[in-house]
């Protein structure tokens, strides 16, 4: 998976946007796996959660060493936005390694 992530001030919170490509070919169980990491993975900021779910992310075409494009999913968090968030990068982080996937 491939993610494209940006974070901005929305009305003194914290907004997140973001976008998602997968490399075409896989089968169910890739599919259903990565929904799991999607929706189970945390925007941070300087070492601050400020979203936790990245299920509204929209997914867009796979090209190959490009970064998701086109239209991003956004949403405003009830975090209040800080100064010290003006130049900060963004992380995606998963705080889950495995999932158990039945049929």
């Amino acid at each position: 998976m491939y993610f494209s992530l940006a974070t901005l001030e929305d009305n003194g919170k914290v907004a997140v946007c973001g976008s998602v490509s997968r490399e075409p070919g896989g089968d169910s169980n890739d599919t259903r796996f990565d929904e799991l990491w999607i929706n189970t993975a945390k925007v941070v900021l300087e070492g601050d959660t400020v979203l936790n779910g990245l299920g509204f992310f929209k997914e867009s075409r796979f090209i190959e060493g490009k970064a998701p494009g086109g239209n991003a999913g956004c949403v405003r968090t009830a975090r209040d936005c800080e100064d010290r968030f003006a130049e900060a990068t963004p992380q995606i982080v998963s705080t889950r390694s495995s999932f158990s996937l039945r049929d």
